[in-house]
């Protein structure tokens, strides 16, 4: 399953975070659901609940990304990422573990309208990665990362994320330096609510999968 923890909320910097996520309305929260994909009476159902993967987002009443929590499959707070706001925009973000300890903080230190660059630390204040987020038409297009380990360069990576007609993630692929894909992920969407968000999409693990991995399903409450 691909997930990427650093920057996840100061993806929606500069903007808010309904539009950096092509969210329609005014979304409170959203939660989101990762089940294995099982094929029941001609379609693609909901199996067995994932042990980990799933998500909380919320928002503000005007649109900026507050805090993300990451849940197991009972629902029960295994981390959380708080967006720090200043002037109403997002400057940074700091990670805990279920206990509420700190794990790591981001600070964001450049920022326009297509570009955002944040450093993350670890909890005793080195430095643990570099990122550089790309953005295009309000939407991020490219993540660019570097992980450090005794203040070297450790990894080198990047994020690529494509998207359909309609402005939803239509992929998301994970390359190396020497553009080998270590991981990649394609959408497939199949309903939406009355405000045009998706509510049920399958997820495949290649870019030629013929079954999906998993069926996400999302739940959302509104302003």
């Amino acid at each position: 399953m691909l997930l990427i923890v650093i920057g996840v909320l100061a993806s929606c910097s500069n903007n808010n975070g309904w539009n950096r996520l092509g969210l329609h309305g005014k979304v409170k929260t959203y939660l989101e659901r990762y089940y294995k994909a099982e094929m029941k009476f001609g379609e693609w159902t909901n199996g067995d609940i994932e042990y980990y993967g799933h998500n909380r987002v919320s928002f503000d009443s005007e649109g900026n990304c507050q805090w993300i929590e990451f849940l197991d499959d009972d629902n029960e707070l295994s981390s959380k990422t708080i967006s720090k706001i200043e002037s109403g925009e997002i400057v940074g973000e700091a990670h805990y573990d279920e206990y509420g300890d700190l794990i790591s903080k981001t600070e964001i230190i450049s920022n326009s309208k297509d570009e955002s660059e944040l450093i993350e630390y670890d909890k005793d204040g080195e430095k643990i990665a570099h990122v550089t987020i790309y953005f295009a038409n309000n939407r991020v297009i490219k993540k660019q990362y570097q992980t450090f380990e005794d203040n070297k360069v450790k990894k080198e990576y990047v994020n690529v994320w494509e998207y359909d007609k309609d402005g939803n993630l239509a992929s998301v692929k994970e390359i190396d330096k020497n553009g080998k894909i270590l991981h990649f992920s394609r959408f497939e969407y199949l309903a939406f609510d009355e405000h045009k968000n998706w509510t049920k999409r399958l997820v495949y693990d290649s870019e030629n999968s013929k079954e999906p991995k998993y069926v996400v399903i999302r739940e959302y409450e509104y302003y």
